[in-house]
């Protein structure tokens, strides 16, 4: 194989190299070492030899070279707020509401129950109208024990709704709600 075709092939390979692997070049970029080639009028490239001369009838050429910045662009409009928020219910009865946008919501947490009777029961409820509510009860047998109940509920309102807690079956000993309200961006069945 002669000289010359050696060339055109390597240099091919080095110009097939260099566009596939572009980002590995953009990366390199950002060093301030460059690497310094010579090209003829025929395309084939060699590297400059150790001192950064080429060959007569060659061009010297400087890759990995930064050029200047652009100008900073126009900052992007502001997202709209993300599709979670959360509240704590610490505290049992309708006075201890959250007070929730419209919008879907996820209930979830504990109610320990200091003694449970075996009639415990505790129920999450939202305001789905004016003048009404929904519920979910979670309900606890066993007698005289201390206890801790699960409860949770999945709804979605389409008014300010107030959510709460409501327990009974421990009167007399401490009961305590920790229970999370989630806001979610969609409920699916």
């Amino acid at each position: 194989m002669s000289l010359s075709r050696t060339a055109v092939l390597v240099s091919a390979g080095v110009i097939v190299g260099l566009v596939a692997g572009g980002t590995t070049v953009a990366v390199a970029a950002s060093s301030a070492k460059t690497v310094k080639v010579c090209t003829t009028k025929k395309g084939v490239v060699r590297t400059a030899d150790a001192k950064g001369r080429c060959p007569k009838k060659s061009k010297k050429l400087a890759i990995n070279v930064r050029g200047p910045a652009g100008s900073r662009g126009a900052p992007g409009v502001a997202g709209a707020r993300g599709p979670s928020d959360a509240w704590r219910i610490g505290a049992l009865n309708r006075a201890e509401a959250v007070k929730v946008q419209a919008g879907s919501y996820v209930v979830n947490g504990t109610v320990y129950f200091g003694r449970a009777s075996a009639t415990a029961q505790c129920w999450v409820w939202h305001q789905d109208s004016p003048t009404g509510s929904s519920g979910i009860g979670s309900f606890l047998t066993g007698a005289n024990a201390v206890a801790t109940l699960a409860v949770s509920d999945a709804f979605t309102v389409t008014a300010t709704s107030d959510v709460w807690v409501e327990c009974s079956g421990g009167e007399g000993f401490s009961v305590t709600p920790r229970v999370t309200v989630l806001a979610v961006g969609t409920l699916h069945d």
